[in-house]
């Protein structure tokens, strides 16, 4: 009987130490995106883009995302900064842990719209 109550005793110590210990860290990664006159950063913690006008040249700028979901489809979207040379505008998502986000940084006037490729990708 004293065996068992040892055995018991042993098994709670051991199941409440697995309980107890730290999980693995998610690794996310930032990632950069750049073409002439616009910069875009995702930042993993916090899954933010920052999306930033570096000319003073009347264009657009916006950064071009896609995120596949669980299920399998795809979320896309676009976020624009259309207030002038050196301004930046941050933008949250809140996109699954581990999951991989495409995004590309993109110029835009009233004939052209061009991106940078190929398209950077970061780990949310």
């Amino acid at each position: 009987m004293r065996l068992g109550k040892r055995l018991l005793s042993a098994w709670a110590v051991g199941a409440a130490l697995l309980l107890a210990a730290p999980t693995t860290a998610h690794a996310g990664t930032d990632e950069n995106a750049s073409v002439f006159g616009a910069l875009v950063f995702f930042r993993h913690d916090g899954d933010s883009f920052r999306v930033c006008d570096t000319l003073d040249d009347a264009w657009n700028v916006y950064a071009r995302c896609e995120y596949i979901r669980i299920d399998g489809s795809i979320q896309t979207g676009r976020h624009y900064v259309s207030s002038g040379r050196g301004t930046c505008k941050d933008f949250d998502h809140n996109f699954g842990e581990g999951r991989p986000v495409r995004f590309t940084a993109c110029v835009q006037n009233w004939v052209l719209d061009y991106c940078q490729e190929p398209w950077s990708t970061a780990v949310a």
